[in-house]
C-alpha cells in the first residue's frame, strides 16, 4: 500500500512538473513571439517613415528642377529687357543706361546660378533635360489619352485662369495629372472622373472627383497614403495650399486642393 501511495504521489508530482515546464515555456514562447511582432511593428512603421521622407524628398527635387526653366526663362526676359533698355538710354545719353546693365549682369549672375542648381539636381537624380513646362491649356492635351486608357473624364473650369503666373499654372497642371492618373491606377477602366478648376480672387482651386472602381472588390488604401499624394501635397505647398483626399462615402474619391495665388 505504502509503495502504491507513493508511486501516485511521484506521479502527480511528476505531472505537475511537467504541466509546470510547460506551461513556462508557452509562457516564454508567446512572450518572444509578441516581443518579435512588436520589433517587426516598429520596423515596418520606421520604413513607412524612410519611404515617405524619400518620396517627398525626390518630389521636391522634380519641383525644384520643373520651377527652374520657368524661373530662367522670366530672367531671361529680364535681362533682354535690361540690354534693350541700356542700348536704348545709351543712343540717347540718358543716366540711367549704367543702372540697365547693372540689372542685366545681375540677371545673368542669377541664370548661371539657376544653372548650376540644376546641374547639381539633375547629376544626383540621373532625370534627363525637361521640355518646356505645361500649364492650365495643356489639360486639353492630357485629357485624350487618359480617355483613351479608359478614364472617362468631365472638364470644367470658372474664372480667368490665363491670367495666373506660370509656376501656378504648372502647379494646377501637376495636381490634375497626378490625381487622374492616381484614379486610372487604383479605379482602373470604367471609372468617371470630373475635374473641376476654379479661380477666385485670391485664391485657385481644384476638385477631382471619381466614381471608384467598377468592380465593388477593389478596395482603395486611406486616404493621405502613396507617392502621388505626397507629390500633391508638396506641389500645394509651394502656394501655401491645403490638400484633402478620401473616399466620398459612394463607393468614389475626392481630391480637393486650395491654392494662393502667391508663393508661399
Amino acid at each position: 500500500m505504502d509503495l502504491t501511495r507513493d508511486a501516485v504521489e511521484y506521479t502527480a508530482t511528476t505531472t505537475l512538473q511537467g504541466a509546470a515546464l510547460v506551461a513556462g515555456l508557452a509562457t516564454r514562447t508567446r512572450t518572444a513571439y509578441l516581443s518579435a511582432l512588436a520589433d517587426r511593428a516598429a520596423w515596418l512603421e520606421t520604413e513607412r517613415d524612410q519611404r515617405a521622407r524619400l518620396a517627398a524628398a525626390a518630389e521636391r527635387a522634380r519641383v525644384a528642377r520643373e520651377m527652374h526653366d520657368l524661373v530662367g526663362h522670366h530672367v531671361s526676359i529680364i535681362i533682354g529687357l535690361a540690354d534693350g533698355g541700356a542700348t536704348l538710354a545709351g543712343n540717347r545719353g540718358e543716366t540711367t543706361a549704367e543702372p540697365l546693365r547693372l540689372i542685366a549682369a545681375t540677371g545673368r549672375q542669377a541664370l548661371d546660378d539657376l544653372r548650376r542648381v540644376l546641374g547639381v539636381l539633375r547629376e544626383e537624380t540621373g532625370d534627363p533635360q525637361l521640355s518646356p513646362q505645361p500649364g492650365i491649356a495643356d489639360l486639353e492635351r492630357l485629357l485624350p489619352s487618359l480617355r483613351a486608357a479608359g478614364l472617362s473624364v468631365s472638364y470644367r473650369t470658372t474664372g480667368e485662369l490665363h491670367r495666373l503666373w506660370p509656376g501656378l499654372q504648372l502647379t494646377v497642371y501637376r495636381i490634375v495629372q497626378e490625381s487622374l492618373t492616381n484614379t486610372l491606377k487604383h479605379a482602373g477602366a470604367g471609372a468617371v472622373a470630373t475635374v473641376t478648376i476654379t479661380a477666385g480672387q485670391d485664391a485657385i482651386s481644384v476638385r477631382v472627383t471619381d466614381s471608384g472602381p467598377a468592380d465593388d472588390t477593389v478596395a482603395r488604401g486611406p486616404a493621405g497614403t502613396g507617392h502621388g499624394i505626397v507629390g500633391i501635397r508638396e506641389r500645394a505647398g509651394l502656394y501655401g495650399g491645403t490638400v484633402t483626399a478620401g473616399p466620398d462615402g459612394r463607393g468614389g474619391w475626392t481630391i480637393d486642393v486650395t491654392l494662393d495665388e502667391e508663393p508661399a
